[in-house]
């Protein structure tokens, strides 16, 4: 009589490690999600000074620049993932003004000096 219960309880642990396993996100998207979580935060930070506002532009130039692109490329790669999906499409599709003008500015500033 155990073993039917043994059985079934060795087929639910293998499905729970099955369902662990797809749900870690593919390294690609983790290293996106990890810079554009940074991203987002440095675009909601206030300039309270000129120092502050360096600090805030270069941090921003540094997380943003690209990542409309490479978040609309992971969705396509990913399209048939609904977890990825879903991850993804928490994010704002187009964070960067202009990217040609977003890239001049970018490339324009000097890195603020460390406190």
């Amino acid at each position: 009589m155990k073993r039917p219960y043994l059985l079934l309880l060795s087929l639910l642990q293998c499905a729970a490690l099955a369902a662990a396993a797809d749900s870690k996100l593919p390294q690609d998207v983790e290293s996106f999600v990890a810079n554009r979580e940074d991203c987002d935060h440095w675009r909601g930070e206030y300039p309270y000074d000129k120092e502050r506002e360096a600090e805030i532009n270069w941090n921003v130039c540094q997380t943003c620049l690209g990542t409309d692109k490479q978040l609309a490329t992971l969705k396509k790669k990913y399209a048939k993932k609904a977890a990825v999906i879903s991850v993804l499409s928490e994010f704002d599709p187009e964070v960067e003004p202009n990217p040609r003008q977003h890239r001049a500015f970018c490339n324009s500033l000097e890195r603020p000096p460390d406190e």
